[in-house]
């Protein structure tokens, strides 16, 4: 059975040229495996549902790497976090280094 209805008729349930025992069968019929449209229609949605599935598996690829990159810079926050701590840690050092340095200066200018 040929069956030409606009894109437009099947969303809407209404129909420009198919009787109503054509629709009759057409919403009996399982309608995720079937599709009626006219000939200008039925292009343009062959053009259409492979455009979509090319979309969809870039938003797939691109959420994957937005997952890798949200965790990457989840382990870089850690190891900056580390980085500045052991900044701090051999800042003190330095600055104790620095003192002891300075008292010995000063045992040294008075020996001398």
């Amino acid at each position: 059975m040929t069956v030409g209805l606009h894109a437009k008729s099947v969303v809407t349930g209404t129909t420009l040229n198919a009787s109503s025992y054509q629709m009759k069968h057409i919403r009996s019929c399982d309608l995720d495996t079937r599709h009626w449209f006219c000939k200008t229609c039925n292009d343009k949605v062959g053009k259409i549902i492979p455009s979509l599935a090319g979309l969809q598996e870039r938003m797939t690829v691109t959420e994957k790497t937005v997952n890798k990159m949200e965790n990457d810079m989840e382990k870089n926050d850690g190891q900056i976090i580390k980085v500045k701590s052991d900044i701090v840690k051999i800042s003190g050092d330095l600055n104790t280094f620095k003192s002891e340095m300075t008292n010995i200066s000063k045992i040294v200018h008075k020996l001398t």
